[in-house]
């Protein structure tokens, strides 16, 4: 791959990883208000009878289970995958640079080769001609 697309592909990644921890912050404070409901739902007591019906607490378990997915697996999963490219990103601009300079230095051999052979072939024209004088 190329550095442009792997950078592009990184980008995508950082924006992802964006995104997860917006969402992390609104789950984040979703248990929070679940958590002050559960509070008040507790508390709220008719002759001496709460009626509480648990659906705060599946609610709140849900969104703490989400919140340990991202937490857990999927922004890991994103950071790592964020590193890799890093990783590919250096190693493909060094390989680029190590292409550059190796072309650079086929190209300036590939001139001194030329300005020999025209050294050369000077130097034969110039014995042939004072041969002949």
């Amino acid at each position: 791959m190329s550095v442009a697309s792997l950078e592009a592909e990184k980008r995508k990644y950082v924006q992802l990883v964006n995104d997860l921890n917006g969402v992390l912050g609104q789950l984040r404070s979703a248990s929070s208000n679940v958590s002050s409901a559960k509070t008040v739902d507790a508390n709220y007591v008719v002759n001496d009878s709460s009626y509480s019906c648990g659906v705060l607490d599946d609610v709140e378990s849900f969104i703490n289970s989400e919140i340990d997915t991202l937490t857990g697996t999927i922004i890991p999963s994103a950071n790592a995958r964020i590193q890799r490219l890093n990783s590919n990103i250096t190693s493909e601009r060094k390989a680029e640079e190590e292409a550059a300079r190796a072309a650079d230095e086929a190209q300036a051999a590939a001139v001194n080769a030329s300005q020999a052979v025209g050294a050369s072939i000077a130097s034969r024209v110039s014995n042939f001609i004072g041969r002949r004088g």
